[in-house]
């Protein structure tokens, strides 16, 4: 009988939002589940991408875990293929003003605005204290700014820390009015900003794309051209919801990004597109909720080689999603992706409020 692991349990209030409302600040984490001890290093789940040696194929998505110190007193973090970063800036940014998450019908949608701790103290803080607790846990660490100075910089002191295994350039926030999607829709300025932040570093350079966008090929054409070492596909798409009772919009920022189940099909689509022009790998992300989900990304690349991998929208549990997926006779490990066929889950965990987590 395989050995298990038991995660701490929060159970006194286990509060789930409604579809149609605004996320409570204080929802308490996920619960724990039992998990197969053996599933975090079994040699049929490991990835090989630029920069990163994936022991399994579960990696967390920028943003929705922060630093990983939160989600690290309710979950075991070695059990991550690796974990990617919130995306950060040069300063420090408060983001936009609440509310900025809301739960519907079609999955989240938050506006966060690239609230985050400034690189400065994610080098000083976050990121060793990663490598202290977690020595042998990859890390990728999301890069945003205003401009391509800013990005330029934000990769230069990145690389400086030395825990970082790979950087992740995000062109494709939607939440704030300089930077981000801002930059990520013009393929010139992909191209530059791709080229000096390879240049700027060390480690292998990632580039995530914006899915709000007429055409998507020509912004990973140019994130190659800049000599981008892979593609994270897709952001959130643009999305609004109004409050029927107050006639407003939910969100502070009107519009937000959607993330969910929705996604998925918009993630498929636009990496089938890109993949027939592109040879690069690319991270599937979108709406993944199932190993079932996951499985699918390979499949849309059309035969050609890749990376590929895919950021679950929505595991309501992660531990357990771990057992279901490899553990005993799970579809991971009844149908382990081989060679080029390799993939990679992002686990989506969102960050309600500061120590206080609940699964999406």
């Amino acid at each position: 009988m395989p050995s298990t692991v038991r995660l701490p349990v929060r159970a006194q209030s286990r509060t789930v939002t409604a579809p149609g409302t605004v996320a409570d600040p204080d929802l308490l984490p996920m619960a724990a589940e039992p998990v197969h001890s053996e599933f975090a290093r079994d040699s049929r789940l490991a990835v090989k991408l630029p920069g990163l040696d994936l022991k399994n194929p579960v990696m967390t998505a920028s943003g929705t875990c922060w630093y990983g110190q939160g989600i690290a007193r309710d979950y075991d973090l070695d059990r991550l293929g690796a974990i990617v970063l919130k995306s950060t800036t040069l300063q420090p940014r408060d983001g936009n003003p609440t509310p900025r998450l809301f739960h519907g019908e079609a999955g989240w949608m938050n506006c966060n605005g690239l609230h985050n701790v400034g690189v400065e103290r994610e080098v000083a803080e976050k990121i060793p204290w990663l490598e202290k607790n977690y020595p042998d846990l990859p890390v990728v660490a999301s890069v945003a700014g205003s401009g391509i100075d800013e990005y330029e910089q934000v990769v230069t002191r990145l690389n400086a820390s030395g825990h970082v295994s790979a950087v992740e350039l995000n062109v494709s926030c939607p939440n704030v009015k300089k930077g981000g999607a801002t930059l990520g829709t013009d393929p010139d300025t992909v191209e530059e900003l791709t080229r000096r932040c390879k240049a700027a570093s060390r480690v292998p350079v990632y580039v995530k794309l914006t899915p709000n966008i007429t055409s998507i090929v020509p912004i990973a054409r140019a994130a190659e051209k800049g000599g981008a070492d892979g593609l994270t596909m897709i952001n959130t798409l643009t999305g609004l919801a109004i409050d029927l009772a107050t006639r407003r919009p939910v969100l502070s920022n009107v519009t937000g990004g959607v993330s969910g189940p929705a996604v998925k099909p918009v993630a498929l689509r636009m990496i089938h597109e890109v993949r027939t022009v592109s040879f690069i790998p690319i991270i599937g992300v979108g709406g993944i909720r199932s190993a079932e989900d996951v499985l699918e990304f390979p499949h849309g690349r059309r035969g050609r080689r890749a990376g590929g991998l895919g950021r679950a929208g929505r595991p309501a549990r992660p531990a357990a999603h771990h057992r279901r997926s490899a553990g005993g006779d799970g579809p991971l490990r009844h149908r382990a992706p081989r060679g080029s066929e390799k993939g990679c889950l992002k686990c989506r965990l969102r960050r309600v409020s500061e120590g206080r987590w609940k699964s999406v």
